[in-house]
């Protein structure tokens, strides 16, 4: 089984992980990136602080179009029964 477990400019699937490799990484507290005495990932602030206000402008209008979406789309579906 694969999993993907990182983002790059790429997309969201630049990294391919098994479960295993998934699973050992996440024991490394350090593998989220520098972090905030919050636990905010700062290295994910850097990164979008390097587009341009266009760029980021762009990303957050898809991200909202790709939420409304889902919504529209599991809107009607009833959750399983147990």
């Amino acid at each position: 089984m694969r999993l993907y477990a990182s983002t790059s400019d790429l997309g969201y699937h630049a990294a391919v992980l098994t479960a295993e490799e998934y699973l050992r990484k996440m024991q490394d507290p350090r593998w989220y990136g520098e972090q905030d005495e919050n636990g905010v990932d700062l290295s994910l602030i850097r990164d979008n602080l390097r587009r341009s206000p266009l760029e980021r402008l762009r990303r957050g209008d898809q991200a909202t179009t790709d939420v409304l979406r889902l919504r529209r789309l599991t809107q009607n579906h009833e959750p399983p029964r147990k």
